[in-house]
């Protein structure tokens, strides 16, 4: 199945190539179609982020009620979701419709290697390719790897991860980590297993545009209206006593 998606890629990009002269803009063009075919969920998993990042007062709260019963803690934070509307899982769903996209554009571009060989774009293919020290980072062309262009997809991960808010505020502290770690890992394992700057240059101009979406959809204001009280009267009940236990705890320190 990955081998036909990699063939009718290849015939896109073969398409592109022909008004444009160039893989490279041909590249740019058929990230720009991906992203405007997936505009929709896209929309969907940005407003679904933004929503969540409204309802995190109200998750921490629930989680700083049953510390002591995780699971009932995850069940009433499934409830406060299900109250408000909001889907945690939308951003799983767009991964699974991107990374078949993904895996047939590696294909497309692993078996038509000679057609992107001898292609140029920018600095790739220039005469730094040839010149010391810059000999062996700087692509030669499009079906080789390029040093320059993975750092620039490494930053534009790191830029990603650091826009997109997190779901659960106990984990922002790994989120954080993972900014970091996941783009150093990516960049370093595309460069050890040679993959070519073609398929680097995707990734890269559909995180790009991926980053202005976002941009637009997080300056708009929330769906939801924020609720100051816990979304459940037991839930308040529980809350009022941890309060009523911590102020006992302040005056005794006093």
């Amino acid at each position: 199945m990955i081998d036909a998606m990699g063939h009718s890629l290849k015939l896109i990009l073969d398409f592109f190539f022909q008004h444009t002269h160039s893989y490279g803009w041909a590249i740019i063009l058929f990230a720009l179609s991906v992203k405007v075919l997936l505009s929709y969920p896209t929309q969907k998993q940005f407003e679904s982020m933004k929503e969540m990042q409204a309802l995190q007062p109200l998750m921490k709260k629930i989680q700083d009620l049953h510390k002591e019963d995780k699971e009932k803690g995850q069940r009433e934070t499934m409830e406060l979701f299900r109250k408000h509307k909001v889907n945690p899982f939308s951003g799983c769903i767009l991964l699974l419709i991107q990374m078949p996209i993904l895996f047939a554009l590696w294909k497309a571009i692993e078996m038509s290697k000679d057609a992107f060989k001898g292609q140029t774009f920018l600095w790739i293919g220039s005469p730094l390719a040839d010149i010391a020290p810059f000999s062996g980072w700087i692509g030669k062309d499009l079906a080789g790897p390029d040093m320059p262009l993975l750092l620039l997809y490494g930053v534009s991960m790191y830029f990603s991860s650091m826009m997109t808010p997190s779901a659960d505020p106990t984990q922002a502290q790994t989120q954080k980590m993972m900014a970091y770690s996941m783009p150093i890992m990516l960049v370093v394992m595309f460069w050890m297993q040679k993959f070519a700057c073609a398929f680097v240059l995707y990734w890269l101009v559909f995180n790009l545009l991926s980053m202005v979406h976002q941009y637009f959809i997080m300056k708009q204001p929330p769906r939801l209206q924020l609720v100051e009280e816990p979304p459940a009267p037991v839930v308040q009940k529980r809350f009022a006593e941890v309060e009523k236990k911590k102020k006992k705890r302040r005056k005794r320190s006093y």
